[in-house]
C-alpha cells in the first residue's frame, strides 16, 4: 500500500518543491502579501528636536500586522508605534497606512482621496518617474540610478530616486521600501502649507521577517532608545523660528533672558546634509532665504566656540 503511494508523494514534494523555489524568486515588490506572510517589521530611526529635554533618540516600529479590503482591492495594513510613545509628526496623523502591490509597484492608500496611488515602480529604470499622490498634491519623483542588493540570499533591485526639493529623495529597496523614510512625509506638511517641529524619523535600522533580522544598515540596535548628551545638544534658551513657514527670510525669537551673545553663527542644510547657506549674524538679524528652493531645510545655530545652542526644521515655500 505504501509502495503504491509513493508516486504521489514525491509528485506532491516535487509541486511543492517549485511552488517555494518560484516564490521565492519573486521580490516582495512583486508580491507584497509576503510581508504579512513574513511577519515584516521594520525599525526607523527617530532623531531629536526642540526643546528636547532630556534628549533620547529613539525608534519607529512598523510591523505587517493584518490584511484588509479597501476599495475592493486586499491590501496590508501597516502598524506604526514610536518609542515611549514619542509624538512625532512623520506619523502624519495616523498609527496605520495601508499598502498593496500589483505585479512591480507597491500602493499607498491616500485617504484623502479615498484612492490608492503608486508609492514605489520596481519596474522604473533610469530616468524613469512615477507621480506620488499625498493629500491632494503630486510629487514626482525620479530615477537617477539603479542597482541590485543580495538579501537572504535573494537578489534586490534598489531605486535611487530625487525630487526636484529632496522631500523623498534616497534609496528605495525592492520588497523593503524607502531607506530614509517609507512614506513621504516630509511632502505630506508640505502640500498642507505648515512646518512641523517635533523628533523626526532619519534612516532605515532593521528589517526583519518572522523575528530574523534580515536587513541593518544601523549601528543602533533595532529597538535601541538612548540620550543624547546636553553638551552635544545645548537647549538652554527658547527659540523659535519666526516666521515658519518662510518666504523670503526669517529672524529667531529667545525668549529667555540670559541669553547674551550678540554674534551667532548659522549652517543651513537640506534634508541630504548639504550646506545650502552660512554665515554669521546678531541674533536681532533676519536671514534671507529668498534664492533657496522650496521643501524643508535645518538651520544650526552654534557660538563661536561651535556648542550648538539651537536647531530647527523650517519650510520654505516660493
Amino acid at each position: 500500500m505504501n509502495a503504491r503511494r509513493t508516486p504521489f508523494f514525491f509528485l506532491a514534494l516535487l509541486l511543492l518543491l517549485l511552488f517555494n523555489c518560484n516564490n521565492a524568486s519573486k521580490a516582495y515588490g512583486q508580491d507584497f502579501q509576503n510581508l504579512l506572510n513574513n511577519n515584516a517589521e521594520w525599525y526607523y530611526e527617530i532623531k531629536p528636536f526642540i526643546g528636547c529635554l532630556p534628549c533620547v533618540v529613539g525608534f519607529q516600529h512598523i510591523k505587517a500586522v493584518r490584511d484588509t479590503l479597501i476599495n475592493n482591492q486586499v491590501c496590508v495594513i501597516l502598524e506604526k508605534s514610536n518609542s515611549g510613545d514619542i509624538d512625532i509628526c512623520d506619523n502624519m496623523g495616523t498609527t496605520l497606512e495601508y499598502l498593496y502591490a500589483d505585479e512591480q509597484k507597491v500602493y499607498w492608500f491616500n485617504e484623502h482621496l479615498d484612492d490608492f496611488t503608486i508609492l514605489y515602480d520596481f519596474a522604473a529604470e533610469t530616468g524613469g518617474s512615477w507621480e506620488i499622490q499625498v493629500l491632494d498634491c503630486t510629487l514626482l519623483v525620479t530615477v537617477d540610478s539603479t542597482s541590485t542588493i543580495i538579501i537572504n540570499s535573494q537578489e534586490r533591485k534598489i531605486l535611487y530616486i530625487s525630487d526636484e526639493n529632496n522631500f523623498f529623495t534616497g534609496g528605495v529597496i525592492e520588497g523593503i521600501g524607502h531607506t530614509r523614510n517609507m512614506f513621504p512625509s516630509d511632502f505630506f506638511y508640505n502640500c498642507q502649507g505648515v512646518a512641523c517641529d517635533s523628533d523626526f524619523i532619519d534612516g532605515l535600522r532593521c528589517y526583519l521577517e518572522n523575528e530574523v533580522i534580515l536587513y541593518k544598515p544601523a549601528i543602533a540596535d533595532c529597538d535601541e532608545v538612548y540620550p543624547v548628551s546636553i553638551k552635544e545638544i545645548n537647549f538652554s534658551f527658547d527659540w523659535k523660528i519666526c516666521p515658519n513657514p518662510v518666504t523670503n527670510s526669517f529672524s529667531f525669537s529667545c525668549n529667555n533672558g540670559l541669553f547674551q551673545k550678540n554674534e551667532v553663527d548659522f549652517i543651513i542644510t537640506n534634508l541630504l546634509g548639504e550646506i545650502v547657506l552660512t554665515g554669521t549674524i546678531n541674533i536681532q538679524d533676519t536671514i534671507n532665504v529668498s534664492s533657496l528652493m522650496s521643501g524643508f531645510y535645518i538651520v544650526t545655530v552654534q557660538e563661536k566656540k561651535n556648542s550648538i545652542i539651537f536647531y530647527s526644521k523650517f519650510l520654505k515655500l516660493n
